[in-house]
């Protein structure tokens, strides 16, 4: 249940807010960070193509 509200929350951030502060990480926690990012645009993309088919209909 804590699952789909850190869902909801980190759909509020902004996508590249995992990066803040990436250059104070080992390196070995950068893949984890940009995991994260990676996952919120695809969630944007995802929401987006849901958006925009319905203003597209010809």
């Amino acid at each position: 249940m804590s699952q789909d509200g850190e869902t909801n929350e980190a759909a509020a951030l902004p996508p590249l807010a995992p990066l803040e502060g990436l250059d104070d990480l080992p390196v070995h926690d950068h893949v984890t960070r940009f995991e994260a990012v990676h996952e919120a645009l695809a969630a944007r993309l995802d929401g987006a193509d849901d958006g925009s088919a319905g203003g597209t209909g010809v």
